[in-house]
């Protein structure tokens, strides 16, 4: 292991010590009767009260944070009380939305997030049951050309930028081509084990606490990952059960995996260095659309690889990878080259014939 890569927790801490640290329990008598009032008339409370509903139902840390986020922001724009929202107002923050140039998709997650939180809230009986004003605003359309993949002299141009014999960029150019082979999310890659590993099949596990709605699968990958990820193994000089661990200690001297926002900062100077414009997801994109390409259009295989909750989702994929699936769908299964019945018998032509 080079020397100076990792801090010593025996001494002192490093400045940038980042700790995995999780929201403690949310006070079971928010939901009282008495408390009812209260909530709806505080945006803080509500947030805390749809956090603590998210995380009982088993949502990923992440999926936690992500609908604080949108709750939040969107509290910041509305202002008063959760109580006094109405269409109207869900209405104008998406005119807001539109004007400062926000994506369909982000407003539509903020949109799904509103009509969840007040879904719950008439649930349990804090709202009247027809009393979701998030309901008045329809789902914006969504692009179906919003997927920009990486194409194949970007993807060769990135991974040469790399530095292998620092320890660091090892274990990001490895974090890299898993993505790409296998078309793992950022946090399903990140938050991988040693123990998930099946070298011998070429498979990595992905449990239930790290996969997007807690839906274990198993993803594979081909014998050049393989040599990678040993490469990486052998070289990463730590004893840790995380597969890519980060640099620093947590608050208990013990080793954390990268995390995801640490991740994304790098891979935007890489691909600087580069020269390329990438983001993390966007390693996922490459991966289905050179997939479909490849593979001629499979959608459930790519689906089951990627955790696709149905191949609805990706069918998206399908309007970038459309010529390159076409053109192998139709060589695979053409009449005239699968066919020797259709070339015709060449026929001896008698000279006299020839000579009228």
């Amino acid at each position: 292991m080079p020397v100076g890569h990792f801090k010593s927790s025996s001494d002192r801490f490093p400045k940038n010590i980042r700790a995995n640290v999780t929201r403690l329990p949310i006070n079971q008598a928010t939901a009282t009767d008495e408390n009812r009032t209260n909530i709806l008339s505080d945006w803080e409370l509500v947030t805390e009260w749809f956090v603590g509903n998210s995380r009982r139902e088993g949502h990923t840390l992440r999926s936690q944070q992500a609908r604080e986020e949108r709750l939040r922001t969107f509290a910041k724009f509305a202002g008063g009380v959760p109580n006094d929202i109405t269409g109207e107002t869900v209405k104008q923050y998406v005119d807001d939305c539109l004007t400062r140039n926000l994506s369909h998709f982000t407003i539509n997650s903020v949109l799904r997030t509103l009509r969840t939180l007040y879904s719950e809230l008439a649930k349990e009986g804090y709202v009247g049951t027809g009393f979701n004003p998030a309901q008045a605003v329809r789902k914006l359309k969504e692009p179906l050309n919003s997927v920009v993949p990486l194409s194949p002299a970007e993807v060769q141009t990135l991974l040469a930028t790399f530095d292998l014999t620092s320890w660091p960029e090892l274990r990001d150019y490895t974090i890299v081509c898993l993505m790409l082979e296998t078309g793992l999310r950022a946090t399903e890659c990140l938050n991988s084990r040693t123990q998930d590993l099946e070298m011998s099949t070429g498979a990595l596990f992905v449990p239930p606490e790290n996969a997007k709605g807690r839906k274990a699968r198993s993803v594979y990958f081909g014998e050049r990952i393989t040599s990678i990820l040993k490469d990486w193994l052998d070289k990463r000089g730590v004893e840790c059960e995380y597969l890519f661990p980060s640099v620093y200690l947590d608050l208990s001297g013990d080793y954390h995996p990268l995390s995801r926002h640490g991740f994304e900062k790098r891979l935007v100077k890489y691909g600087k260095r580069a020269g390329v414009n990438v983001h993390a997801h966007q390693l996922r994109h490459t991966f289905a659309i050179n997939y479909l390409r490849q593979s001629g259009g499979d959608l459930a295989t790519c689906a089951r690889q990627m955790g696709h909750s149905s191949v609805r989702v990706t069918e998206r994929y399908l309007n970038v990878a459309a010529s390159g699936v076409q053109r192998i769908l139709v060589r695979q299964h053409s009449l005239l080259d699968n066919s020797d019945a259709v070339k015709p018998k060449r026929r001896r032509v008698d000279s006299g014939r020839r000579s009228r």
